[in-house]
């Protein structure tokens, strides 16, 4: 686990540092709120859709938390159809 938060925060490459996010959204049992929420809240912030679905992928698994149900809940207005399915769905929603 600890190599793929290595290369999520700190890979060149965009497309490497999002799989790594969504392999460590596999891990989220093993993983500690503490190390992973922050990734996934960056990562939702990005320019690219692919980067913020894969932050939405990772903080699903975290919706306890109230700053990731905000964040999931704004997410669902994101322009990408991705992003937006992957909110509703972390957040118990049905799709539209």
């Amino acid at each position: 686990m600890e190599a793929l938060l290595r290369s999520a925060a700190t890979e060149t490459n965009a497309v490497i540092q999002a799989n790594a996010v969504l392999y460590l959204a596999k891990f989220e049992a093993n993983g500690s709120a503490a190390q992973l929420v922050p990734l996934g809240l960056q990562f939702l912030k990005s320019e690219a859709g692919y980067s913020r679905w894969a932050g939405a992928n990772l903080l699903a698994s975290f919706t306890g938390e109230s700053t990731v149900r905000a964040a999931l809940e704004a997410a669902e207005k994101d322009p990408d159809e991705r992003v937006r399915a992957t909110a509703s769905r972390a957040l118990g929603k049905k799709e539209n």
